[in-house]
């Protein structure tokens, strides 16, 4: 039994899902994204689970700014669905930036 963590999808933050199959002389894993509207889904363009886990410096950067951002405004970020946290972000943004008291621009 294999025990690695898989990570999320690095494009819509699901999680992983590993499945089986077999080529005419071997058994084969592939990890795809769990999410049916992601591009990620689809066992044809499956991934090694060692690639799968694979993630480079710049893309987890998205995800530092976004953290920063949740703290200064006070929300929280959820793992389980960054997109919600990033919608809830924007529409404080808005908030703030349509706050006559606090924009002063004509």
């Amino acid at each position: 039994m294999d025990l690695t963590k898989l990570l999320p999808c690095p494009f819509c933050g699901h999680p992983a899902q590993k499945e089986s199959g077999f080529l005419p002389l071997e058994s084969i894993e592939y990890v795809f994204c769990s999410n049916i509207d992601c591009m990620l889904h689809s066992v044809d363009i499956g991934f090694e689970e060692s690639d799968w886990n694979t993630r480079t410096v710049q893309q987890d950067r998205w995800k530092e700014s976004l953290i920063e951002r949740c703290i200064r405004a006070g929300i929280s970020f959820n793992e389980e669905d960054p997109e919600s946290t990033l919608t809830e972000l924007i529409k404080w943004e808005v908030t703030i930036a349509t706050d006559p008291r606090v924009n002063t621009a004509p």
